[in-house]
């Protein structure tokens, strides 16, 4: 699959955003990648920087956390490139879908001026729902790194394990635990604080 280069963002390509996305207006930098037509396999031993973008989404879901939002983070990354990142904003946009993996992979999607994402991995700070794992599903990411489980929405472990279901036509590899405790105990603190 060929992905067009894009110019970075933020650095003077204002009238490429879209006022609708309301990434565009947070002056969000998001990094162009490379032409490329080799599709790298992606394991857990081949990207020692896994806990670079898991704590890149904990600053995301402190972010929102910090804006009355659920603290839920998410980036979508080709290789060492970020393409795209998001932070939960159902409350300031009064959107039941604009979830922080939404965001991520509409940003991803610029960016690789694409439909699809095959070769990318998405992280996120919470297990994403039925909603997010569809919008998984439909990119075709390669690969999803979460950290805490969600019991009550969780679409990859805890209710169901839709993107890995062999019904499916698109499976992603599946990876999960990585900073889990910080991110359980941000959720916990901000339900905490709700209550």
């Amino acid at each position: 699959m060929r992905m067009r280069a894009r110019t970075p963002l933020g650095n003077g390509a204002g009238k490429q955003r879209s006022a609708s996305w309301p990434w565009a207006r947070d002056g969000a930098m998001i990094f162009a990648f490379a032409r490329t037509t080799d599709r790298p396999t992606l394991r857990m031993t081949d990207l020692p920087d896994d806990m670079h973008w898991m704590q890149r989404c904990m600053d995301l879901a402190k972010a929102a956390a910090e804006c009355g939002e659920v603290p839920v983070g998410s980036v979508v990354v080709h290789g060492a490139t970020l393409l795209g990142e998001g932070r939960n904003r159902v409350e300031e946009l009064r959107s039941p879908i604009a979830h922080a993996e939404i965001e991520a992979i509409q940003q991803a999607l610029a960016v690789a001026g694409d439909k699809r994402l095959p070769d990318a991995t998405l992280y996120c700070s919470l297990e994403p729902c039925f909603l997010c794992a569809g919008a998984i599903l439909h990119s075709r990411i390669r690969r999803v790194v979460f950290a805490a489980r969600d019991p009550k929405f969780g679409a990859v472990r805890s209710l169901g394990q839709i993107l890995e279901d062999p019904r499916m036509n698109h499976r992603c590899s599946v990876h999960e635990g990585l900073l889990h405790e910080v991110s359980a105990e941000m959720l916990r603190a901000f339900f905490r604080a709700r209550r």
